[in-house]
């Protein structure tokens, strides 16, 4: 059980540098000076992120409320940074490249 958290820690980790990475590259790609666009899409993509991680958090007060169980082990600090990182990757490519 030991060696399954320190494998499941490092994978975390890997996945929260991973979406760091894209999502510094992506804001590199749109680096230009007074882009409209590339403030557009930053601030869409920040905001549908902020929505979706109040959701999450919002659904974690109501499990905590009725008592589920092992709803402490869902929403480690590690994996709520792993869900930002993700969501907001997600975002800012599906804006980035869908204009949507």
């Amino acid at each position: 059980m030991k060696n399954f958290n320190s494998i499941a820690t490092i994978l975390s980790f890997t996945i929260l540098v991973a979406s760091t990475l894209l999502i510094f590259l992506l804001l590199y790609s749109l680096k230009k000076n007074d882009d409209e666009r590339r403030d557009l899409i930053i601030t869409k993509a920040a905001s549908k992120t902020l929505l979706i991680i109040i959701a999450i958090l919002l659904l974690r007060l109501i499990g905590i409320s009725f008592v589920l169980i092992g709803i402490d082990d869902l929403m480690h600090p590690i994996s709520l940074l792993n869900t930002i990182a993700i969501v907001y990757f997600i975002s800012l490519y599906y804006k980035y490249h869908y204009g949507g």
